[in-house]
């Protein structure tokens, strides 16, 4: 257990957290009165590959809907690919020693990684003049928006979980989760070569489909989804040519596959 205090606006105690640091949230002294921000973790480097442990920490609920999905054997196989460059990006918050600057972000900051108290270079602008200095403050090691890790590490996944997606000439380009972070009402897209081309619709199959190997789910997401973003009466050509993703060479294999996953068990 240990404790900080800096300007008399920041104060923190934490608790161990794995190998490398302490986990801790702290108490931002505001305007408003006394604001908890947090969690975070305090290190000195990053690891050579993200971990469970930090997968976790970063995703929060989304974590466990990957590995309830999944499982965490799968999650830590092909987490060991991926480097930190990215899946995490750093910023820079200088602390002013006051309420705004570095107390002000951290009030509303939730699941950061907390770096070194550092020295960095500013940049102070007024109308135009302009001033170049070394401010003070905190790195700090959050994760990318970006998220460029996210459409290898699926796929990667996916084909561990249900091998006879290998058998697919599928691009799975998209993750997305319900808003109850549940894997159940999430769905990976798969583009479909119909023609001879490449389709500018995509076959929408819930995880809950691979979950039940029942191929009614997909014909049902897509009935919904492409009833309703193609509603308008011009648009019954494009409606026709989404719907006819249902009988694709990858919806016809998909289908195979879920009729024996089902003989299998």
């Amino acid at each position: 257990m240990y404790s900080y205090n800096r300007n008399n606006n920041l104060n923190y105690t934490g608790k161990l957290y794995g190998n490398n640091g302490k986990y801790f949230t702290i108490t931002v002294q505001t305007n408003d009165g006394l604001k908890e921000a947090g969690p975070f973790v305090h290190v000195d480097s990053f690891p050579e590959h993200i971990t469970l442990q930090m997968f976790k920490f970063f995703l929060g609920d989304k974590a466990n809907a990957w590995i309830e999905l999944f499982g965490e054997d799968i999650i830590k196989k092909h987490l060991k690919a991926i480097r930190p460059r990215n899946f995490l990006t750093t910023d820079f918050y200088e602390d002013k020693g006051n309420y705004g600057g570095l107390a002000g972000a951290l009030t509303w900051s939730k699941g950061w990684l907390l770096g070194k108290y550092t020295t960095y270079p500013c940049v102070e602008w007024k109308g135009e003049w302009k001033r170049d200095y070394m401010g003070e403050g905190y790195q700090y090691i959050h994760i990318s928006p970006y998220e460029t890790w996210k459409k290898s590490f699926m796929e990667k996944c996916l084909r561990s979980k249900f091998p006879y997606l290998s058998q697919l000439k599928f691009d799975a380009y998209g993750f997305s989760f319900g808003k109850d972070n549940k894997f159940g009402s999430g769905e990976f897209y798969i583009h479909c070569d119909v023609g001879g081309r490449r389709c500018i619709t995509s076959l929408c199959v819930p995880f809950k489909a691979l979950i039940e190997n029942d191929f009614k789910l997909v014909e049902d997401r897509m009935r919904s989804y492409f009833t309703w973003y193609y509603n308008k009466p011009q648009q019954q050509e494009c409606l026709i040519m989404a719907m006819s993703l249902l009988e694709s060479e990858e919806a016809k294999l998909l289908r195979r596959c879920f009729a024996k996953a089902k003989r299998d068990n």
